[in-house]
């Protein structure tokens, strides 16, 4: 559990072997991916995808080295269930727009050994968190409900505080008005 970067309610460390490498990863449960499109039948769809994120980061500027044939790499990976069209229905992404990077904080290219073995250690930390973690789907989708639910409070705190600022500007307004009448 990594305190101070995610919140431990929704995540945990994993530590998996693969190939003879050993990795310890941080996969949180973060808020479900949301994909609006149009649908001959059902008109205006939005589809919600439980997702993770699996990450060797501590800190957002501190992360454990996973290390291959002598070099340090990172990995910042958010995944998302259910995404038809996706090997193994796992729609896979950078979080953070970090991904898999080496020591020099340089992203690993794609088609290589070496990111195929970060790619499958960070599968093999997701499905050892989902093993472990039964009903992970609905507390994503639940984050995200509560995302949306802080956007609406804060729109509507913000509505207010504008309410506020026009009502006293009436008010000036008015005070003006009985003056010359």
């Amino acid at each position: 559990m990594v305190k101070g970067w995610t919140d431990p309610d929704f995540s945990r460390e994993v530590t998996v072997t693969v190939d003879k490498v050993t990795a310890t990863f941080t996969v949180e449960i973060i808020a479900a991916h949301e994909r609006s499109y149009r649908d001959s039948v059902r008109g205006e769809v939005t589809d919600a995808y439980p997702s993770l994120r699996v990450t060797t980061y501590r800190t957002y500027d501190d992360s454990a080295e996973v290390i291959i044939r002598k070099r340090g790499y990172r990995v910042d990976e958010a995944y998302s269930a259910g995404v038809a069209g996706y090997p193994d229905g796992w729609q896979s992404g950078t979080a953070y727009g970090r991904g898999f990077r080496n020591d020099n904080d340089v992203m690993v290219e794609y088609q290589t050994a070496t990111r195929k073995q970060l790619q499958a250690l960070a599968t093999a930390a997701r499905d050892a968190f989902i093993a472990e973690q039964p009903g992970w789907e609905r507390r994503s989708l639940l984050r995200l409900i509560n995302d949306k639910v802080r956007r609406e409070l804060s729109e509507i705190s913000d509505l207010h505080r504008r309410i506020a600022q026009h009502e006293a500007r009436l008010a000036e307004l008015r005070a003006e008005e009985s003056k010359l009448a």
